[in-house]
């Protein structure tokens, strides 16, 4: 869908303007006066300094879109595009029996993803918010 871009990446540019912002004007004078270019300077220094900032939004937009239930109980008419927060909700509680087995195992299932994704993701976040910009 074409309405998780709209929301995320106005967010995510001002997150990472802020990001690139912090990094120290003194790291990149140091690189010119060693004599690196500007995309040595960019390679080298600010990207590796700013992958926490880029797992940061990768992992915000992730969770934004894959959580997503307004725009998809909106926007999904037909049962077999149904997104699993939809289908777990309009298919597993029909007024006021909920099948809890099977509503359990979906939010399970749901949330697999996401806590997978993180997992993945927490040693290179955490090691480049504690590195800081000497290793």
């Amino acid at each position: 869908m074409e309405v998780y871009p709209t929301m995320t990446v106005p967010f995510c540019t001002w997150f990472m303007m802020g990001y690139f912002r912090g990094v120290p004007r003194q790291l990149d004078e140091a690189a010119r006066i060693d004599g690196a270019s500007t995309l040595q300077v960019l390679r080298r220094i600010v990207i590796p300094l700013a992958v926490p900032g880029m797992i940061t939004i990768g992992l915000y937009s992730f969770v934004v879109t894959w959580q997503e239930y307004l725009y998809a109980i909106t926007l999904i008419s037909t049962p077999d595009s149904k997104t699993l927060p939809v289908a777990a909700t309009t298919d597993l509680v029909r007024g006021d029996v909920f099948f809890w087995g099977s509503l359990m195992s979906a939010t399970l299932l749901g949330s697999l993803p996401t806590v997978l994704v993180f997992s993945l993701l927490a040693k290179h976040f955490i090691s480049g918010i504690t590195s800081g910009a000497v290793k």
